[in-house]
This record gives structure tokens, sequence and C-alpha cells, in this order.
């Protein structure tokens, strides 16, 4: 990977205030059309899951205005897991569904390919996919990779985000930066939105390998009144730590509902040196639930799936988030079902033997090796429970007929 040095200006490691005042972008100029075409599409896709909306942020400060968005770039950052969103998902990749709408040239090659990762293996090009939907979500970190790509990297790109409750309402995330060429591009943001989509606009127009947009899954809906997995990364849940040596980890495979090959999953390598060392992944649930089973996916993996497989979970604050250390693990399977329960290239249902809340999981294969995936099957913890019918009193049910006893019977067995 090279570590050239940029050939922007100086910038200080310090975040820049972003104006969105000023005037349109060339690109709204020169292609107002089918932008218009774009919020059009949106505007559609909103009305049709408005009544699903759960989500209510508030994206206002104490004196009425919208918070100002700002960036810095990772200067010494050539890695993502030198970044601070390292743990964060790809909410532009492939696997959550994310797709291209529209594009401007594509003459040597697909758009697609800039959301494409190791997961996917479909044959349908990505900007087809237009039954598909991908996740909103607040972003944090952007990768502008344009490695391999030298003398044809773009000079400067620029992003605009989408707001996810205004259709039609476009607002910057990065202005034009440069890019350094033959390298990852990083950039942390700062921003309170909600994002749908984003634009990307290449100057000169040129070659970018990937676009990597890091950030908290924002979910239209989760269900409440029934059983979900909330191991899944479509609604939020992200592994916030990563086993040693752990083979593909830019890609958090074990909260992917993927299972092409065994390249879709999670490997923790039998490295002699680690041996000592618990190899232990810690996901964070989609949100606060309880958990009534397991399901343990080991397809393909047959010479190195692991015998057995430990799994415990927490309630993990805001406060002591960062000291996982410290944190006090309890087991959520039993005893006789960890020792050697564990099948290569199978599907595994383990009961959960924890009935209170969690927050998060950890898991650790015995010895190490690859897992498919895990899912997490429970419901969502109401703190205020839905409130229940209340009970007829003997005197009022004998006063009932029983053509109103029938009835009130049906209206509570649906």
């Amino acid at each position: 990977m090279s570590k050239s040095k940029n050939n922007a200006p100086e910038i200080k490691d310090e975040f820049i205030p972003i104006d969105n005042n000023d005037e349109e972008d060339q690109f709204f100029k020169d292609n107002i059309d089918a932008m218009n075409k774009i919020n059009a599409t949106i505007l559609a896709d909103r009305e049709k899951t408005a009544e699903k909306s759960i989500h209510s942020r508030q994206l206002e400060d104490n004196n009425g205005e919208l918070n100002r968005p700002s960036y810095r770039r990772l200067n010494t950052c050539y890695s993502l897991s030198d970044t601070s969103f390292a743990t964060k998902i790809d909410l532009a990749a492939d696997y959550q569904g994310s797709y291209i709408m529209f594009i401007s040239d594509q003459t040597f090659g697909s758009a697609g390919n800039i959301l494409r990762t190791d997961v996917i293996k479909e044959k349908k090009e990505l900007w087809e996919m237009e039954n598909e939907e991908g996740v909103s979500g607040i972003i944090s970190g952007i990768d502008i990779d344009v490695t391999g790509y030298n003398q044809c990297a773009p000079t400067t790109v620029s992003i605009i985000g989408h707001l996810l409750d205004s259709p039609g309402k476009w607002v910057k995330l990065l202005p034009q930066v440069f890019v350094n060429p033959d390298s990852h591009n990083f950039f942390e943001t700062r921003n309170p939105n909600i994002y749908s989509h984003v634009q990307v606009t290449m100057i000169p127009g040129s070659a970018i390998t990937r676009l990597r947009v890091y950030g908290d899954v924002v979910p239209l809906f989760i269900p409440v009144d029934r059983t979900i997995n909330l191991a899944s990364n479509l609604i939020g849940s992200q592994v916030i730590q990563k086993p040693v040596n752990i083979l593909r980890g830019d890609i958090p495979n074990i909260i992917l509902d993927r299972a092409y090959s065994s390249h879709d999953g999670w490997i923790c390598t039998r490295d002699k040196n680690t041996k000592d060392i618990p190899q232990y992944t810690i996901i964070k649930l989609a949100t606060k639930g309880i958990v009534d089973r397991f399901l343990v996916d080991t397809k393909h993996f047959v010479g190195n799936a692991p015998l057995s497989i430990v799994i415990q979970g927490s309630m993990i604050t805001d406060q002591n988030v960062n000291d996982l250390e410290g944190i006090q693990w309890i087991n959520l399977i039993d005893e006789d079902q960890i020792r050697h329960n564990i099948y290569p290239n199978m599907i595994h249902i383990i009961s959960c033997i924890y009935s209170e809340p969690l927050t998060h999981i950890r898991v650790r294969p015995i010895p190490d090796g690859g897992i498919q995936q895990l899912v997490a099957k429970g419901k969502v913890f109401l703190q205020n429970k839905l409130p229940q019918p209340t009970s007829i009193s003997k005197r009022k049910r004998e006063g009932n007929d029983k053509k109103g006893t029938r009835s009130s019977a049906r209206l509570m067995k649906k």
C-alpha cells in the first residue's frame, strides 16, 4: 500500500466546517434532469415506507439551527484499522443492499465496482439492483480508495448526501478535497444527519477503486412484536472487537446473511503463537433485546470447523463500552451444549438459557476455526411493556350474552 505524501496543501489535524450555503455544485447544473429524476424516485420510496419510520433524531441545536457538519483528513491513517471508525458498518457496501442509481460515465468499467466486496458472488450488476433496498445511517467516516490508480486518479473528489427525512434535500459530506493517488484517502466526518443516498463527483472524471462510507445503521423499521435476528447487520448490529489474526476482517462476515462459499465466513486462524489468547468476537446487537436461541452456521467449513463454541452476553452501557476488559460476561448456552456440539457444514440451533435483556454477545470457537454466520434470534426488549387486556370481572362476565362472549374470544385469539 502506498504511503505517498499528500499532494494537497497542508491540512491541520482538526475538523473543518462545511458550508452548505454556497452555490450549487456544477454537477447539479450539468445534470439537473437526472437529479430531479433521482429525487422523484427517492420521494416515491419514502412515501411507501413513511408509516414504518420509527426513528426521530433531534438535528437542531439550542439555537434552532441545523448542526453544522465538519470533516478532517486522516493523514496518518493508511488502513481502516488505524481510523476511529474501524468497527463501523460500511453503509455503501454491496452486502448492505446498496446499488448505483445514476451514472454520468462508466466507459472503463461498471460503476457498481466501487461498492463491491469479496462477499458478493451474484452476476447481476450492482447498478441494476433497483428492487433492493439499502440501509440508511449516520456517517462517521469515508474512504476514497484509489489504490492501483496513479496517472488516472482524480485530482479532487466531492461527496454529498441525501437527507433521509427531507426528500430532495442534499448536503455536503465532503467539499472538493484533494486525493492522493494509489492509496486510501480516509476522512472522519462529524454529522448528526441520517442519510439514505450519497453522490460522488470526481474532477476530472477518472477512476476510483472503491468507495467506503462507514457509520451506524438507522433502520426504518424494527418489528417489536415478533422474533428477529438481533445480530443482523441490516438493522444495525456491528462487530466491535475481532480476534487476533482474523481472516477477511475488513468485512463483518459473521453478521452477514450470505453463504456463497467459505470466503464469506469468519475464520479465527489456528496460530500456535496465539493459542493462549482467547479468540473472542464481540458483537453489538442492533438493539437491546432478549435472545431466545442462536443459529451457528458452519456451511462450507469442513476441515477447519470448530468442535464447540462459547457464547456469552452482557448489558453494556455507553459509560462502560470503552472498558471491555472490565465487563462481566454471562454464559448464554448450557455447559453440555458447549462440549463438542458443533459439526462441519451444518446449521446448529442452540437454546439461550438467559432470559434477561442483552446489548452485546461474544463468541469463541474451540478450537479456533471457521464460522459462516452467527444468528441471535430474539425480540426487542421493551422498557415499558405494551398494555395488556384487562380481565373482566366474574359478575360482568355473567351478564354478557353468549354472542358477546364468543366475539371477545375471537378478538383475543387474534
